[in-house]
């Protein structure tokens, strides 16, 4: 390697030269034995007060999971190639060994997640280790142990879910983050604060990470019937269609229209109850809440579930958040789509009564489905 800063596949190669049987073909490390494939990206290295702190994201994908993992992983050093060294180490100690590790666990410990009453049984990894960095100030730092209870009820009907748990310590400050699949969960965020046994200890600089992957069983995992590629396209020509409607006549047949154009009908009903929830929550810069609520308008039963349950949710969220980004609507466009939003009609509502925003507290949505609807 040359002196100057290290390129994509200069990292590649930091991670291959520690996994063993390993090899670099253009822009992807391949680890054959395992069936995984890893890209980079260097997103970004700076100099701030004379250290230089680095963030990569990586994408890990395998022949048996339904999403790539995206990863982003930081590292910090005296020179920039010292900082983007601490991050592909980061990447390689905690991602890539979960990854393994899950792929090749034999043990026999197993959680159970419930959707709609049907079990969905998942392998726990034989090693789900913790990655300190600093103080050590928990006596028992493995913070899946100290987690797992809380996220089983979030698992779903997906093949793998990927638990990304994550703690630091600066004196009396505390930063945690709790993400599945990527995605922030705040609830779970907060309980991992508030379960965090810190007894009174305070420090200099402590950091806590573990990365866990739970790979579901084949006899109790139903393959979905769209991809997320799918539900993204949909999701931009709903909104495309949600623009057009100028009264509640051609507001209904568009909400009918993506409902029968999704492949089946339980991706429609999410998408025409969820889509216009979802770009409200964008517009407005709401947080989003950890549930969700269906309701069936055909035998009155609903139940509450986790996003993380739904196989589009991410889905649809990503598409409509590149729809806004790319597109930039303009007031207008915008407000033909919150006419459909039950939550921007209720905090237009509470504004125009005298409330501010930031003293609203938004409850989780609740979407209406039909006779057969069926999480995937």
């Amino acid at each position: 390697m040359n002196n100057n800063t290290y390129t994509e596949n200069d990292v590649l190669r930091l991670v291959s030269e520690k996994t063993e049987g390993s090899y670099i073909e253009g822009d992807t490390l391949i680890v054959p034995d395992d069936e995984i494939y890893v890209r980079t990206e260097i997103v970004q290295c700076q100099e701030n007060n004379g250290s230089f702190m680095a963030q990569l994201v990586f994408y890990l994908s395998h022949p048996g999971f339904e999403q790539a993992i995206v990863e982003s992983c930081a590292g910090v050093g005296n020179t920039a190639n010292e900082a983007i060294e601490m991050a592909a180490g980061n990447f390689g100690a905690t991602v890539l060994l979960a990854v393994q590790t899950a792929l090749k666990c034999d043990g026999d410990e197993f959680v159970t997640a419930k959707v709609m009453g049907k079990e969905h049984i998942f392998h726990v990894p034989c090693f789900s280790g913790t990655l300190n960095m600093g103080d050590q100030v928990l006596e028992k730092g493995d913070l899946w142990t100290l987690m797992q209870d809380a996220i089983v009820p979030y698992l779903g009907c997906k093949k793998v879910y990927w638990v990304k748990l994550f703690a630091a310590m600066t004196g009396d400050s505390i930063t945690c983050e709790v993400r599945i699949n990527g995605a922030v969960f705040s609830g779970l965020t907060q309980l991992l604060r508030e379960r965090l046994p810190l007894n009174g200890k305070k420090t200099k600089y402590a950091s806590y990470k573990a990365f866990i992957v739970l790979i579901q069983k084949d006899e109790t995992f139903t393959s979905c019937p769209y991809t997320a590629d799918d539900v993204n396209d949909l999701t931009v020509a709903a909104l495309e269609k949600l623009k057009t409607a100028h009264d509640q006549e051609s507001h209904d047949r568009i909400i009918a229209d993506i409902i029968d154009s999704a492949p089946v009908k339980s991706l429609g009903w999410e998408m025409a109850g969820l889509i216009p929830e979802l770009f409200c929550m964008m517009i407005l810069n709401l947080g989003e809440n950890d549930g969700l609520m269906y309701y069936n308008r055909t035998n009155g039963e609903s139940e509450n579930i986790k996003r993380s349950q739904l196989s589009s949710y991410d889905s649809m969220a990503g598409g409509i958040f590149n729809y806004i980004r790319k597109n930039e609507p303009s007031k207008e466009e915008n407000l033909q789509v919150l006419k459909s939003s039950g939550m921007f009609l209720s905090i237009n509502k509470a504004l125009n009564d005298g409330a501010k925003i930031e003293d609203l507290r938004i409850s989780d949505i609740m979407y209406t489905v039909g006779d057969g609807y069926t999480i995937y």
